[in-house]
């Protein structure tokens, strides 16, 4: 079974186990899939690749608004925006990869290499 179908299987079953559609197609994942990515909606990823993608994108978002918005004027150093904003990224990384697993388990999902191009199973 290729990705992308593979992918349609996964997000049927994620609507129909009850998961809001901004939760399992953050539009951030939307414009990975749409640059070409084969990542994997993030209820069905490892806990860590979790972190680094929400992790990665956060903390540079957050970085460079923090510093065009406050830590330039406070002249905060070059070398501490960076590391809070890694610091930052980390918590968000962690703190998402945290709550898709929590709700992957709560969901009773597939797990993603079980996935194939039947129905979802239903989470009675």
């Amino acid at each position: 079974m290729d990705f992308e179908a593979k992918r349609e299987v996964a997000l049927k079953e994620l609507s129909e186990s009850g998961v809001q559609k901004a939760n399992f197609r953050p539009p951030v994942l939307v414009l990975a899939w749409k640059l070409g990515l084969k990542l994997r909606p993030p209820h069905y990823n490892t806990f860590w690749a979790n972190t680094l993608f929400n992790g990665c994108w956060f903390c540079v978002l957050w970085g460079f608004a923090m510093w065009f918005l406050i830590w330039r004027n406070q002249g905060m150093p070059v070398l501490g925006a960076l590391l809070a904003a890694l610091f930052a990224g980390f918590l968000f990384g962690s703190m998402m990869a945290v709550y898709y697993r929590w709700s992957a388990r709560k969901c009773r999902l597939t797990p993603w290499e079980e996935i194939n191009d039947t129905e979802p199973q239903s989470a009675e």
